[in-house]
């Protein structure tokens, strides 16, 4: 289904996304990027989940609001604080692998350093927009944690507090940029995105079914305004 279209200087944005907890066929996407008129096309699938952090991880900036207790307890984002520690949501978005080495390249990583890996490394996108203080008209953006290559993130399957899942997993930081992928989309309350290529899939580390149900491909086509019947 269509998740929403943007028209730019050059040409149109859209973006669709489907809910099966399958990625995307080498064939389709082939097919999608020989359609006449395509500029570009980034297919990336998402799979929420939570990590563990301590309370001093926070940036600077987020410390000044109020840190990472300040914003668990206003009740309203999907950060919450047990035992001494917080869990925070995460979206770890898997990409085809041209536009994985693409994207690095744009950012200065090296690909071929997220391939072949005993523990899964991701891209951390370490910025959020601040929702407390944005609004419509000012968006305020800043650094989120307090991440180096090579940390240890802790993650599980349970986002929410009345999650009850037992899946647990271990990614490392593989590389820190505040630059997203083009993906058509904005991830607010506080949620902390990752990237990673296709080989490093949540079903790669061992997600069970009932998780996967909750993963969502997603399509971002650019193309030309003279092109007509895209989709």
């Amino acid at each position: 289904m269509v998740y929403g279209s943007q028209r730019g200087e050059q040409g149109w944005g859209i973006s669709l996304y489907i809910q099966d907890g399958n990625l995307t066929e080498p064939d389709f996407e082939g097919r999608i990027r020989s359609i006449e008129g395509i500029e570009s096309a980034l297919f990336a699938s998402d799979a929420p989940a939570a990590i563990w952090v301590p309370p001093g991880v926070a940036s600077q900036a987020l410390k000044e609001i109020g840190g990472l207790k300040g914003i668990a307890d206003k009740g309203k984002y999907p950060v919450y604080e047990e035992e001494g520690r917080f869990r925070i949501r995460t979206n770890l978005l898997t990409m085809d692998d041209e536009s994985f080495r693409e994207y690095c390249r744009s950012i200065g990583a090296d690909p071929d350093w997220f391939y072949d890996t005993p523990v899964p490394r991701t891209i951390v996108v370490n910025r959020v927009q601040d929702d407390i203080h944005s609004n419509p008209r000012n968006q305020v953006w800043i650094p989120f944690l307090q991440l180096t290559p090579g940390d240890s993130l802790e993650g599980e399957e349970n986002i929410y507090l009345e999650d009850s899942g037992e899946f647990t997993f271990t990614t490392a930081v593989g590389f820190v940029t505040e630059i997203m992928p083009d993906i058509g989309d904005r991830y607010g309350n506080y949620q902390l995105c990752r990237f990673c290529p296709e080989a490093n899939t949540p079903q790669g580390m061992g997600f069970n079914r009932d998780f996967l149900s909750q993963y969502e491909m997603y399509c971002f086509l650019e193309y030309l305004y003279s092109c007509r019947g895209i989709l």
